[in-house]
């Protein structure tokens, strides 16, 4: 730091800087340096959506496992891109199946909020040979 201040004088002194400017670099020079923080540091983890699938196929001895975890942001973000994007046939047998997609995405905010408490789904089903669990949950 010594050294830039000896290098601002001789420019002053050359007649490179003017007095204001020679002045407000040694001005900026005596100012504490700042930490730029890049990591958010309120204290709060960052929290993700998690959907794990753990099923057997068909009774062989394989097993399909998913582990997926997507960043909350992420999701509330895209929510609406996916429900326009989504093919009519997709709705019509979602509709079919009873599942609204619009109003999940609509109450996705209250879903969320509550899934810090429980899982948003959580189904085990068939028997030893066919079994099959899905959980969706807030991490």
């Amino acid at each position: 730091m010594e050294q830039n201040r000896v290098e601002i004088l001789n420019m002053f002194k050359e007649g490179t800087l003017t007095l204001e400017e020679a002045a407000e670099l040694l001005g900026a020079l005596s100012q504490p340096e700042t930490e730029i923080a890049l990591k958010d540091t309120r204290g709060r983890k960052r929290k993700k959506l998690r959907i794990q699938v753990d099923a057997a196929e068909n009774g062989s001895s394989g097993k399909t496992k998913v582990n997926v975890a997507l960043p909350i942001s992420l999701v509330k973000s895209l929510s609406p891109l996916i429900a326009k994007s989504l093919p009519a046939e997709a709705k019509d047998e979602m509709s079919k199946a009873g599942v609204d997609l619009e109003a999940i995405i609509g109450s996705l905010d209250t879903l969320i909020e509550s899934a810090e408490e429980e899982d948003i789904v959580n189904i085990d089903t068939g028997g030893s040979e066919d079994m099959a669990k899905v959980r969706v949950f807030v991490d």
